[in-house]
């Protein structure tokens, strides 16, 4: 979340919430789900708006079409490189807009929809379940958490998208999707009360309550007859993208496990104010289990941290009684008190530290996953020298989104997720039963009888999970085999299975999708080939948002810019049991805590036309200190000084517009306003003067 001192997160009360309902839909077969969100908004007001909406994506899912449907005129989006959606609104046109903000989170803008009228959106998704041995996953990430950002962060160069959050919502979420595997023995959620029902032969799945209030991430977990053997599916079309392929396997290798010798581990312990009591208590066990889990022999170090960090040494201690004993004697000292989750820099500090001469180093990291800065961690992941895998615990109801999944897997990691119902004995056992097993990194895949294209990345491979791997084909002929296969000292790992031809055509865009979730977090040579990628398949990238336009009457659009409103969020279940009100949260999150109670901005926002200027000066006068009365006074005394302005309402109104403006911290929350406040300004022949008048600089 963003760290805004002057922004109040709570919606103006006086403006209806223009979401009204969200329907997901869709089908679950050979592990992949195919959804369907359908969102029905209705601008109940009397003026045009803009509506702003944020809503998290899940981890590796795909938007493969947006659609926007007003009066029965339905629009169907085209990439949008060139921002036309900004200069489509400035001209008074109407358009929506889907971006991709961060990893796992998209925006959501509707522009110029008319006052009264309603809108649906659809926004089509794809994605692979998560697999384990005997279950496949569905995670769809309902809950969005606040996130800490720092005072110092550039907020003109790197906006982080901030959205408002309520206590409570009034639109809800329905859900239906059909699960059409024949290997499922049962499907049940440790999230969500569910009804399941029979229909010549696919399993319909719905919500206990039909109309459930998104406050935490939705888990479905479908239990497997029987474990997953090894299979490989292809798909060949017409044309030459049009061919993929799908690898699943569980990895075993041929000859039993060395333990890995004197490990160095560095645990890592996130004590940001963003981890409640509930989930601070499951870390602390987590850690607790993995500092009496290590071994003689092994070096260790440990490291609490949010804003800064605590830790246990300057560098790596021997594990023994004595060190175990100080460890624990830190641990029991430990609490959420150190502001935000800064990861990037404690990582760097971490990742400087002496390391011990022939032990490989890795980390347990566990934390809530609450960042805000998620590109520039995968970057630096990825670009590290080092070979220090990051072994990651996430925590909490909102960890479906976080990107700590693919930092641990791009680090030669592995990420694990800790639900209500979770064994954290067995969570934090299976992690570093990976880290001492030694995992097989340089990995290499090839086809016999059929020409391949291999991955841009494939993970690092721990004995007994299972993967799912993308490839493009290029030929295939008779009875073609894939072969995956990799060493590590004396031990060899093998698959080979059978190409089956596929009639699922979802094969090559969901390969497509996996090469663009890698290729957006590197170099820029490679940001282009995943932006040519996206548009070759008409997908949602990080760099070409999707745009839709819409043709409407004069008489229907906004002479000027429209009303900016946001769609509030919910706050995720945790935090709204352990915050008593909003103040405490937004405090708790935030380096350092704003008066939200009596917010100016709040105030402010609530009385802004539709024109840029405020009906109300009272919150100004207000939070400079001063009578009302003598707010206007220097306003009209300001205008005396500038004989070239008239003494027009029109004037002074602009006047007071610039003034607040001047007040107002420039961020994400902010940018409407001043875009509406300065876009006015410059349709004025007295533009200059009232910049000047307003203490501007008249040129910017």
């Amino acid at each position: 979340m963003t760290n805004n001192n002057d922004i109040s997160y709570l919606p103006p009360q006086k403006y209806p919430v223009a979401l009204e309902h969200v329907s997901i839909s869709g089908s679950i077969k050979n592990f992949l789900a195919e959804l369907i969100f359908e969102l029905d908004f209705h601008n109940r007001e009397d003026k045009n708006v803009e509506i702003l909406y944020c809503f998290p994506l899940p981890n590796r899912a795909v938007v493969t079409g947006f659609e926007a449907s007003d009066a029965g005129d339905s629009v169907s989006a085209l990439p949008d490189r060139a921002n036309d959606y900004d200069r489509i609104i400035e001209e008074s046109g109407a358009a929506c807009k889907l971006e991709l903000k961060e990893k796992n989170l998209l925006e959501l803008a509707l522009g110029n929809v008319p006052a009264g009228s309603q809108m649906k959106i659809t926004i089509r998704m794809q994605m692979p379940l998560e697999l384990d041995d005997s279950h496949a996953i569905l995670r769809l990430p309902f809950a969005l958490a606040p996130r800490y950002v720092p005072q110092t962060y550039n907020w003109t160069d790197n906006p982080v998208p901030s959205p408002l959050w309520d206590e409570s919502v009034h639109y809800s979420f329905q859900l239906s999707l059909d699960v059409a595997m024949s290997e499922i023995l049962r499907i049940y959620s440790p999230t969500h009360k569910i009804v399941s029902r029979e229909l010549d032969g696919i399993t319909r799945i719905s919500l206990g309550f039909p109309r459930s209030i998104p406050d935490r991430d939705l888990i479905l977990e479908l239990r497997l007859k029987k474990t997953i053997e090894s299979q490989c599916q292809a798909f060949t079309g017409p044309g030459s993208t049009a061919a993929a392929g799908r690898l699943i396997f569980s990895a075993g290798f041929e000859s039993p496990s060395t333990p890995e010798k004197n490990p160095e581990i560095i645990l890592m312990l996130d004590s940001s104010t963003s981890m409640t009591p509930r989930r601070f208590e499951q870390a602390l066990e987590a850690m607790e289990l993995a500092l009496r889990a290590l071994a003689p022999g092994d070096y260790f170090n440990m490291v609490t941290f949010g804003g800064d960090c605590r830790m246990l040494s300057p560098a790596s201690l021997p594990y023994n009684r004595k060190n175990l004993n100080a460890a624990l004697e830190m641990l029991s000292n430990a609490h959420p008190n150190l502001e935000g989750t800064e990861l990037l820099q404690i990582l760097k500090v971490v990742d400087k530290l002496p390391r011990k001469p022939r032990s490989r180093r890795s980390i347990i990291l566990i934390s809530d996953g609450e960042v805000y800065n998620t590109h520039e961690l995968i970057h630096y992941i990825r670009s590290r020298k080092n070979n220090s895998a990051i072994f990651s615990l996430m925590v909490g109801s909102s960890s479906g989104q976080s990107p700590l999944s693919f930092l641990s897997e791009y680090s030669g990691g592995y990420c694990e997720i800790l639900h209500e119902e979770s064994s954290i004995a067995e969570t934090i056992l299976r992690q570093l039963s990976r880290i001492i097993q030694i995992p097989v990194r340089d990995v290499t895949l090839c086809a016999e009888n059929a020409e391949i294209e291999t991955p841009s990345f494939i993970p690092a491979i721990f004995e007994g999970d299972v993967y799912s791997l993308f490839f493009k084909i290029k030929s295939l002929a008779e009875r073609p085999q894939i072969i995956l296969e990799g060493s590590l000292r004396n031990r060899k790992f093998r698959i080979k299975a059978p190409i089956e031809r596929s009639t699922d055509n979802r094969l090559p865009l969901l390969r497509a999708a996996s090469e663009i979730n890698i290729l957006e977090d590197c170099d820029t040579k490679a940001r282009e080939s995943a932006a040519a990628l996206g548009e070759e398949f008409k997908l949602l990238t990080r760099d070409a948002p999707l745009l839709t336009v819409h043709h409407k009457t004069p008489a229907e659009l906004a002479s000027y810019y429209p009303a900016f409103r946001m769609v509030p969020l919910i706050l995720g279940s945790e935090h709204r049991r352990h915050y008593g009100n909003h103040q405490e949260l937004m405090a708790a999150v935030h380096e350092k805590p704003a008066l939200y109670g009596n917010n100016f901005l709040m105030k402010l926002l609530a009385t802004q036309q539709a024109d840029g200027t405020f009906a109300d000066w009272t919150p100004l006068a207000e939070y400079l200190g001063i009578p009302l009365p003598r707010l206007q006074q220097q306003i009209d005394g300001l205008l005396q000084q500038h004989p070239g302005i008239d003494h027009l309402p029109e004037h002074r109104e602009m006047l007071f517009a610039l003034l607040a403006l001047k007040e107002l911290p420039e961020n994400r929350i902010t940018a409407p306003v001043r875009r509406k406040i300065m876009s006015a300004i410059d349709c004025l022949p007295e533009r200059a003067l009232l910049l000047e008048a307003a203490g501007f600089n008249c040129t910017g």
